[in-house]
């Protein structure tokens, strides 16, 4: 006898796809350490975005009633054509998804509805046939994942799992970027349910959604217009951060989706000379939907109100550091930290002593970075 079901509202719903990308990207973290992780990342994908049974996947459902779009520009090579001439015999191909500016030149990137292409572009061509990328994470899932480990599993995936690529199994770093843009959907969604349905995400933890970025740089002569420091981008929140130097500020952009939301300039440190460090801070509270600067270990405001959505420090990556020869500004370092840094901290980077080995010490000879070789506990960290 088939039992009556009650149908979720639309905000339940997003509250499912919240837990869910939060789980998805807790276990995308763990899979950095452990390839064990993969299992999981499948399941969570499987619900968030493959069809099973007559149930479309829980990011396609909200972001269609929502009407959000799942575009995403990217490099995409195609699916192998069987009947062309040089496919004959072809027994493996692999051309994984890139970002757009992360793949080969050769190969134009272009925007593509990410719902399309986990449906009908080839993840992997193995044993002569094209595993779409929904029909791999199902696989995954299903027969050696989260939702059901089976006894046996097919041809396929058993050939995938005996290949390694740098290490891993070729289908890793598939459901790793899968994951990436899934989150980057998500995140549209959640972000569309809080401006459209009054959505509240759950507190997940003191930090979560915290993020500050450390540059300390300086200059060896003084720019005559605004020359960039470092740019960060977050690809899933769709964020960046740029830093500029100009003869009067340190100039902090913050951009969403291609749109300047926030300009904050800083005003040069007292009697700044050439080669002499500042340490500029900048931390965003995503709940709080703030930012806040630090320059040279003190406070240049009380928090500032700046909606950008969610982000977070691991998806932060620094896109922009200028090499060029000649060129006039310096970087000692750039850090970003899942959590908002202090006045207190901000003052205790900016006195790292840099040693004649390389080393970053504080003043009191504690080195920032421990060489596990000349850890004193060795014979523990690396058991015999």
């Amino acid at each position: 006898m088939t039992k009556k079901r009650i149908n979720k509202s639309l905000l339940q719903l997003v509250s499912d796809l919240d837990d869910h990308l939060y789980l998805l990207r807790q276990q995308v973290l763990g899979l950095r350490e452990d390839v064990a992780y993969l299992k999981t990342v499948a399941a969570e994908l499987r619900v968030l975005i493959c069809f099973s049974g007559h149930t479309e996947g829980l990011l396609w459902r909200t972001a269609k009633r929502l009407n959000v779009s799942d575009v995403v520009k990217l490099h995409l090579a195609g699916n192998v054509d069987k009947g062309h001439p040089l496919a004959a015999g072809l027994n493996f191909a692999f051309v994984p998804i890139q970002r757009a500016g992360f793949g080969p030149p050769e190969l134009p990137p272009n925007e593509y509805s990410l719902k399309g292409v986990m449906k009908n572009c080839v993840a992997i061509f193995v044993t002569g046939e094209n595993l779409s990328h929904e029909y791999l994470i199902k696989a995954l899932a299903q027969q050696m994942g989260g939702a059901h480990e089976d006894d046996a599993v097919e041809l396929s995936l058993a050939t995938l799992k005996q290949m390694f690529i740098n290490g891993i199994q070729p289908y890793v770093p598939v459901l790793t970027m899968d994951s990436e843009l899934a989150l980057q959907i998500g995140e549209r969604v959640l972000r569309a349910a809080e401006e459209q349905i009054g959505f509240k995400r759950k507190v997940r933890g003191p930090e979560y959604g915290n993020l500050s970025v450390v540059v300390r740089m300086g200059y060896f002569k003084m720019p005559t217009s605004k020359t960039t420091i470092v740019a960060f981008q977050s690809f899933t929140a769709e964020v960046e951060l740029i830093f500029n130097l100009t003869d009067t500020e340190i100039v902090c952009e913050i951009i969403k989706c291609g749109r300047r939301i926030r300009t904050t300039g800083l005003s040069h440190p007292p009697n700044w000379l050439p080669r002499t460090d500042a340490g500029i801070v900048l931390s965003y509270c995503s709940r709080a939907k703030q930012v806040h600067a630090i320059l040279n270990g003190k406070s240049q405001d009380n928090g500032i109100p700046c909606d950008i959505g969610w982000v977070h420090a691991e998806d932060i990556i620094p896109t922009d550091i200028p090499q060029q020869k000649d060129y006039p500004i310096y970087r000692q370092f750039v850090f970003t930290y899942g959590r908002l840094l202090s006045p207190r901290d901000a003052n205790e980077l900016l006195k790292l002593e840099l040693q004649n080995d390389g080393s970053w010490r504080t003043p009191d000879g504690r080195p920032l970075f421990m060489n596990v070789a000349d850890h004193e506990d060795n014979a523990e960290v690396f058991p015999r």
